[in-house]
């Protein structure tokens, strides 16, 4: 397991994917699991790199969001990409809407550029 993991990350830091490049990258397996996330995802969530390598997407999905995510992810590695909103939940349990563009490329890399949705402030 722990020689899986050491490849997989190596292979992942390898190389990289211009068109995902941002704050808020994760790559996932087909299990869902985080393979390696950056350091705005950590920020983001509130975990560290390490508590987030043991988790997987549903472990950060809102409770709103969980009964999409198991068809959601099965729908994004039938087509390959996939784009849209999602309510991740902060370590603290306040949820963060985002947007995300998510990409499987012919390498078999599983990645997703997530952006905050700005919170829109009322006028006092």
């Amino acid at each position: 397991m722990l020689l899986t993991t050491t490849a997989s990350l190596l292979h992942i830091r390898s190389h990289s994917h211009i068109e995902l490049d941002g704050r808020n990258v994760a790559f996932v397996n087909e299990q869902r699991r985080y393979l390696d996330v950056t350091d705005g995802v950590c920020e983001l969530l509130g975990y560290s790199r390490s508590e987030l390598l043991s988790m997987r997407i549903d472990d950060v999905t809102a409770p709103v969001m969980r009964s999409n995510t198991s068809p959601l992810f099965q729908q994004y590695l039938a087509d390959g990409l996939q784009q849209g909103e999602y309510i991740l939940l902060h370590r603290n349990g306040k949820e963060i809407p985002i947007d995300y563009i998510a990409r499987v490329f012919p390498d078999g890399c599983m990645v997703a550029r997530w952006e905050p949705k700005k919170v829109k402030q009322l006028a006092s």
